[in-house]
């Protein structure tokens, strides 16, 4: 049912973390998955039985962003 080798719960992690402030970037160093791959989840390009579509609508400015607070 998955597309690719990503596991369900890394990506439900990786919404969690996108949804809690942290970028795609960082999100990468946290969880181990290509900067690529994350942005596509968030974009809602893969996973979207699991995601329910598209997360995020653009980059976020570093002053919104977890990393740099």
């Amino acid at each position: 049912m998955c597309q690719g080798n990503i596991e369900t719960e890394t990506v439900r992690e990786i919404v969690k973390l996108y949804r809690e402030g942290w970028g795609c970037r960082s999100i990468h160093r946290i969880t181990g998955v290509a900067e690529t791959s994350v942005r596509q989840i968030l974009r809602g390009k893969n996973y979207k039985h699991i995601t329910g579509g598209r997360v995020m609508n653009g980059k976020r400015p570093n002053q919104k962003l977890e990393y740099y607070k």
